[in-house]
């Protein structure tokens, strides 16, 4: 659950053989949330987008799984840098409506975070 654990899951992606790059694509899948959350990582955007495009060629039913979690988990990826990243890959990204309420939800966190601190 770190960026540059990431960029390691990235790197299997890429050099790992199918029946690994599958198995490796099912535990991730079976984490509700975690494709999102590496999806706003700086490492793990490339690594949730190679994710799901090595499985449109390798796992229909997969890929197809893929993408349900990325469409479930919109507003969190919607809210960050490189979750919009991810869901502009997989045509998924969201209207200015969501995008302005997204960011209006993370300002409204960060200002009760702050009163909590305070």
């Amino acid at each position: 659950r770190s960026s540059h654990g990431a960029a390691v899951i990235h790197v299997a992606l890429c050099q790992c053989d199918a029946s690994w790059v599958k198995a490796l694509c099912r535990s991730i899948l079976a984490v509700p949330g975690l494709l999102a959350h590496m999806g706003c990582l700086r490492h793990g955007c490339p690594a949730a987008i190679e994710l799901v495009g090595m499985l449109e060629d390798m796992d229909a039913e997969l890929h197809q799984a893929a993408r349900a979690e990325a469409a479930a988990h919109r507003a969190v990826l919607g809210g960050c840098r490189y979750g919009r990243q991810v869901l502009g890959a997989l045509g998924l990204s969201q209207s200015k409506a969501e995008t302005a309420k997204a960011a209006e939800a993370a300002t409204s966190k960060a200002a009760r975070a702050a009163r909590a601190g305070a």
